[in-house]
C-alpha cells in the first residue's frame, strides 16, 4: 500500500483568490478522498491533523492559526489544532460567511443551457449552482424550473409547461427522450438524403464525352423529297433512301452543312442579296471559256471572255 501512496497526487493548496467559498469546498473533496485512498483516515488523530496542515498550504494555515477554535471540554488539555474534525469545522465558519446567498441564486436562475451541450451535463452544472443557494426543502422544485426555464428547445419547453403535477425526474427523462428522439431523426435524415442522391445520379447516368455532338449532327431518318418528286438534298430523282441519295455524307458548297447540295442549299437562297435597280435579264452576261493545251509544257491554259451588252444597246 506504501508503495501505491507514491503515485496518488495530494491535493492542491487551498487557493484564497476569486470565489474563496468554493475553492474551499473543492479543497475538501479532495481531502477526503485522499484520506481514503491512502488509508490516512486510518491513522492517529495527529497524523492525520498534521497531514491536512501540510496540504492545505501556507496561507491557509496562516489563517488557521489565528481562528479562535474552542477546546474540547472532555478534554481541556488537548490542543484543537491536532484534531482533524475541528479543524475542519473551523474552517468551514471561517470560509462559509464569504458566500453571498443572494449572488449564488442569482448565478443558478441566469443558468441556461449552452449550444450543443447535452441535457445530462447541463443538469450536472445547475446541481453544482443550487447546492449554494440554500433551497433547503425547495431544492428539487427550484431545479425543475430551472430546467424547464433553461433548455434550449422550445418544443419540449411547452411540452413541459402542458404537464400537471411535473416532477423533477419526469422532467429530465422527458428531455433526455426528447434529445435521443432528436438524434435518431437527424441520423435517418441523412441516409434517406444519401440514398436519394445515390439514386437519382443512377437515373441521370454518367456523362458521355461526344454524346451531345452526336446527336446534333444526327441524320433525319426520313430522306424528303419536293412536291415535284426530286430529292429535297440533291435536288435529283433517285429511290428512297439516304444511302441512295448522292448528297448523303457531302458538304455543301454554300453554306457547309453536311448532306446536301448547293442547288438544293436553302440557306444559300435566303442568304443571296436581292439585286435593286433595272429589272433581272436587262444585262445579259455570257462568259466564254476555251482550253489551249501547250504542246511545249502541256499546260491547260484558261481563257475567259466576258461579253455584255453596252449602254446603249441597253
Amino acid at each position: 500500500m506504501m508503495a501505491e501512496k507514491g503515485f496518488l497526487p495530494v491535493p492542491r493548496p487551498l487557493e484564497l483568490t476569486g470565489d474563496v467559498a468554493e475553492n474551499w469546498e473543492t479543497f475538501k473533496e479532495d481531502w477526503n478522498s485522499y484520506e481514503i485512498a491512502t488509508e490516512t483516515s486510518k491513522k492517529t488523530a495527529v497524523i492525520r491533523s498534521a497531514t491536512l496542515k501540510t496540504v492545505m498550504g501556507r496561507d491557509c494555515l496562516d489563517i488557521l492559526k489565528n481562528l479562535d477554535i474552542p477546546p474540547d471540554p472532555d478534554d481541556a488539555d488537548a490542543n484543537p489544532l491536532e484534531d482533524p474534525a475541528k479543524i475542519i469545522t473551523a474552517l468551514d465558519k471561517h470560509f462559509k460567511p464569504l458566500r453571498n446567498t443572494v449572488y449564488e441564486r442569482y448565478k443558478f436562475n441566469k443558468c441556461d443551457q449552452a449550444a450543443g451541450e447535452k441535457i445530462e451535463a447541463y443538469v450536472a452544472r445547475l446541481r453544482k449552482l443550487i447546492s449554494t443557494c440554500d433551497y433547503g426543502d425547495l431544492k428539487d422544485q427550484m431545479l425543475r424550473d430551472r430546467i424547464v426555464l433553461g433548455i434550449r428547445d422550445s418544443k419540449v419547453r411547452m411540452k413541459l409547461l402542458k404537464q400537471r403535477n411535473l416532477t423533477l425526474q419526469a422532467a429530465i427523462d422527458d428531455c433526455k427522450t426528447s434529445e435521443t428522439t432528436n438524434q435518431h431523426m437527424k441520423a435517418i435524415q441523412n441516409s434517406t438524403e444519401t440514398d436519394h442522391d445515390t439514386v437519382h445520379y443512377a437515373r441521370r447516368g454518367a456523362y458521355k464525352p461526344g454524346k451531345a455532338r452526336a446527336k446534333k449532327q444526327a441524320v433525319p431518318q426520313t430522306w424528303k423529297t419536293s412536291s415535284a418528286g426530286s430529292c429535297s438534298y440533291c435536288a435529283k430523282k433517285h429511290p428512297p433512301g439516304r444511302d441512295a441519295c448522292p448528297a448523303y455524307g457531302k458538304e455543301c458548297s454554300a453554306c457547309g452543312k453536311p448532306n446536301h447540295f448547293a442547288r438544293a442549299c436553302k440557306s444559300a437562297d435566303q442568304k443571296q442579296p436581292r439585286r435593286m435597280g433595272k429589272a433581272p435579264g436587262q444585262y445579259k452576261k455570257r462568259t466564254a471559256v476555251h482550253a489551249v493545251e501547250d504542246e511545249d509544257h502541256r499546260d491547260f491554259l484558261m481563257t475567259i471572255n466576258d461579253e455584255r451588252p453596252s449602254p446603249e444597246n441597253a
